[in-house]
């Protein structure tokens, strides 16, 4: 996927001029709108600075101290976004949030819905599509399912910055280093269609009811406007795999190459449980609360050969627990997901929480929900590290030449131009077990750190919590206030658009 360029963004607003003067009334709007929103009556409440606490905690976690004051003197004193609000309403989270409800949570349907499913499922799941806090305690078999691939996500992001009317927020767009989008797009192509690939949406819509609606969109500010798309590249609408400045789940190396300014931000899974809002999370690093030395969830019935180390870890495992077998005295737990649902998430994570090492061995991508579940309930991944990735100098936790972790994990190092300390060192947070050696070295590696190398367990277990609320987000009454995902990101984007060349409010 190639980047956009200047000459791209200068034709995707033409296309865009040319479809308005196709149709007067839509350019007459397009204006209201834009006096409307500058002369908005709507306050900001000035004394809410609690984002910009956030943001500033999330700077130290992500640099050395003695680097921290120097970074923090170097930035603009504010930073501040501006949130459209000038999308048609059919084009808004409230109404995707609502489309897919009807798809898939409405008893004996509503017929006259658009676009309604011929043969719907009822959805099983105790949560609604993930806009609010629920704790999960039922799954579901349909595609209503959002989770596992963070469909959820850029709805999530939407209501959030809608709803916030804290002093980083400003109403009049001169003021802002930020143009925030709140298009939902992954939850648009739910919406409209039960395919995991967003082919239903056309690109022409796109450009007439979101472009054409952003009043503030130029040519030399597109870079400044953040756009959302929560799911895996192969799942993104195309078009949005183009903007420059983009919040996802996944990237490319030749859309971010090493060395370059790249506005392609990853954002964790999110995960609405209760008990992992980031004023909850209270992690203790330590051994003696932990119950299983090892406990997995995941599914060895998937077909393809390279998955091969899941099903035979598996195996292994449940030979232990079948023969109470310990592992440095402890018991080991293994849960098989036949059909690669989670069935009750919610006692899911109280075993994460119970264990010292939670394996998240390839899954379909090289980021997995599972990843951040466990590091959030303050249990330490065991991940296969390939030495060569797609990247020099970095390797890959998913596969042989592929992608690296420098791609694969929100916030890592290597992704803050100019700054080559900042961001996470995922190798802080994981045990790793070389690929040359695979399963034959993995559980015994395991038991070695248990009996011989404790203060290693502690080290990680002590990171972990320092870096837990980094993957949360916080909700409702804990939104935009904690040093959470959404902090990071926007720390991540101030990052992206002050090494600009162009930077200036407009």
């Amino acid at each position: 996927m190639k980047r956009i360029t200047k000459g791209a963004i200068a034709l995707i607003l033409c296309s865009v001029l040319l479809l308005l003067f196709q149709d007067e009334r839509l350019f007459v709007a397009r204006d209201d709108n834009a006096t409307t929103m500058t002369t908005s009556k709507r306050k900001t409440n000035s004394d809410d600075t609690s984002l910009a606490k956030a943001m500033e905690a999330v700077v130290r976690l992500l640099l050395p101290e003695e680097r921290v004051e120097p970074y923090l003197q170097e930035l603009p004193k504010e930073f501040r976004f501006f949130v459209y609000d000038s999308l048609p309403s059919n084009w808004t989270w409230q109404y995707f949030s609502t489309c897919i409800e009807q798809r898939y949570n409405v008893p004996d349907w509503f017929h006259h819905v658009q676009n309604a499913p011929p043969n719907p499922r009822n959805r099983t799941s105790n949560c609604d599509w993930g806009a609010s806090i629920c704790s999960q305690t039922q799954s579901s078999s349909s595609s209503y399912s959002s989770r596992r691939f963070n469909r959820n996500g850029d709805v999530v992001l939407s209501k959030l910055f809608t709803e916030y009317r804290g002093s980083s927020r400003t109403f009049d767009a001169q003021d802002a280093d930020v143009f925030l989008v709140p298009y939902p797009s992954t939850a648009h192509c739910a919406c409209v269609s039960d395919k995991a690939k967003c082919w239903a949406v056309k690109e022409v819509d796109i450009q007439q009811h979101v472009l054409a609606n952003l009043p503030f969109l130029t040519d030399d500010n597109l870079e400044k406007h953040v756009f959302l798309s929560s799911v895996q590249r192969d799942f993104n609408h195309p078009f949005m795999m183009r903007m420059p400045l983009l919040l996802s789940l996944e990237m490319t190396h030749d859309v971010c190459p090493i060395g370059e300014n790249c506005g392609h931000i990853l954002q964790p899974y999110v995960n609405t449980n209760a008990d992992y809002q980031p004023n909850h999370m209270n992690l203790t690093p330590g051994l003696k609360d932990r119950r299983y030395a090892v406990t997995a969830f995941m599914s060895g019935n998937i077909g393809e050969r390279s998955f091969r180390l899941r099903y035979d870890f598996l195996n292994a495992l449940s030979k232990m627990q079948a023969n109470n077998t310990t592992m440095g005295g402890l018991p080991v737990y293994v849960g098989h997901l036949n059909n690669r649902m989670m069935d009750n998430e919610t006692a899911i994570l109280e075993k994460y929480r119970e264990s010292i090492f939670c394996p998240c061995l390839r899954g379909n991508t090289p980021a997995q929900k599972r990843f951040f579940d466990v590091l959030m309930s303050g249990c330490i991944p065991v991940v296969i590290e390939y030495a060569s990735s797609k990247e020099e100098g970095y390797p890959s936790f998913f596969k042989k030449h592929e992608t690296s972790i420098r791609l694969s994990y929100p916030f890592a190092k290597g992704m803050f131009l100019g700054e080559p300390d900042m961001g996470i060192d995922y190798h802080d947070l994981v045990v790793t077990v070389n690929s040359t050696c695979g399963m034959d070295c993995m559980l015994a590696r395991l038991e070695e750190l248990i009996i011989n190398h404790p203060e290693e367990i502690s080290a990680k277990q002590q990171r972990i919590s320092e870096l837990a609320q980094l993957f949360s987000y916080g909700q409702e009454d804990n939104a935009l206030q904690y040093p959470d995902a959404v902090a990071a990101m926007l720390v991540q984007i101030r990052h992206y658009v002050s090494k600009l060349t162009s930077h200036s409010r407009q």
